[in-house]
């Protein structure tokens, strides 16, 4: 909140302390495991402080793809433009078990980790790939009750409403539910928009 002038200076500030966002360079390395889809040499980090809520430190995006980032295997309008922007600021990684076999395709030229699984214990997985890149460090976007553990466990958890619907687990999991994929992407590109929900 900026200080609103007064005859004689400025306001003092308010007692709860504000949300601060900053993006810094973190070190990275050039390259990536097998099923990198695209790489850069660095990443970037979301610092984000919300009253009540906490403080984020956000280097990964965890995502899933079917009836999150795509709609019968082919992914919906804006997702590309929308991980674009945001390869620039996090590290991607889409885990999925690739029902219509079609996510290397969908991601081609995009730059994150994609990771497809076997058709049991998806759940558990996913939750794996958090624990693995860090729960404290990680974001997660699903719809899917197989989503539910990794949005349990990752320092923020964000459910979509699409055609697919979503599960109830998986949105008593989530910190947030938003409408459609590209809004909950666009959270994260305009990380105030999380401060508004999600403090106090």
């Amino acid at each position: 909140m900026r200080n609103h002038p007064t005859a004689v200076g400025f306001a003092q500030p308010p007692s709860q302390p504000c949300a601060t966002i900053v993006l810094r360079l973190a070190a990275g390395g050039a390259g990536g495991p097998d099923g990198r889809t695209g790489g850069r040499g660095e990443n970037r980090v979301i610092e984000l402080s919300v009253p009540d809520f906490g403080s984020l430190a956000l280097e990964h995006l965890v995502l899933d793809f079917n009836g999150t980032l795509a709609e019968d295997g082919a992914l919906l309008p804006g997702v590309r433009e929308a991980l674009g922007a945001l390869s620039q600021r996090l590290q991607l990684h889409v885990v999925t078990g690739d029902t219509f076999g079609r996510a290397r395709q969908e991601l081609a030229g995009i730059a994150c980790e994609l990771v497809i699984l076997e058709a049991a214990g998806q759940a558990e997985a996913k939750a794996r790939t958090v624990d693995r890149l860090g729960p404290r460090r990680t974001a997660c976007i699903g719809n899917g009750r197989n989503d539910r553990l990794m949005l349990a466990s990752a320092a923020l958890g964000v459910a979509v409403l699409q055609k697919e619907g979503a599960s109830a687990e998986c949105l008593a999991a989530a910190d947030v539910v938003c409408r459609t994929i590209v809004e909950a992407l666009e959270l994260l590109v305009e990380p105030l928009r999380l401060v508004a929900t999600l403090r106090g």
